[in-house]
């Protein structure tokens, strides 16, 4: 755990100030997150490419792992899209 009690999380969060910068912190793990899955798709790409490619494969498990790393990366995509738009739009750029 943080060492915090609940309570004073609660306190902090409803200063402007900290609950900025706590979304911030947040935002920053999620796009390193989101990282680390687009950086695996060339690796869950040839995963496909290779069992596609091999008539006796029984391989659904690493299939659908391979499946999720791309899905999760597109997904990061149109998110980092969407929350460009949005600060685009916060900020009366668009």
């Amino acid at each position: 755990m943080t060492g915090i009690a609940p309570a004073t999380l609660f306190r902090w969060l409803k200063n402007p100030g900290f609950k900025e910068s706590y979304a911030a912190a947040r935002r920053d793990a999620l796009g390193a997150a989101i990282a680390g899955l687009q950086r695996a798709s060339g690796q869950a790409v040839a995963v496909l490419v290779e069992i596609m490619n091999d008539a006796e494969a029984k391989h659904n498990a690493r299939v659908s792992a391979a499946c999720a790393v791309l899905d999760y990366g597109m997904r990061g995509i149109e998110l980092e899209d969407i929350m460009s738009r949005i600060t685009k739009l916060e900020n009366k750029e668009i």
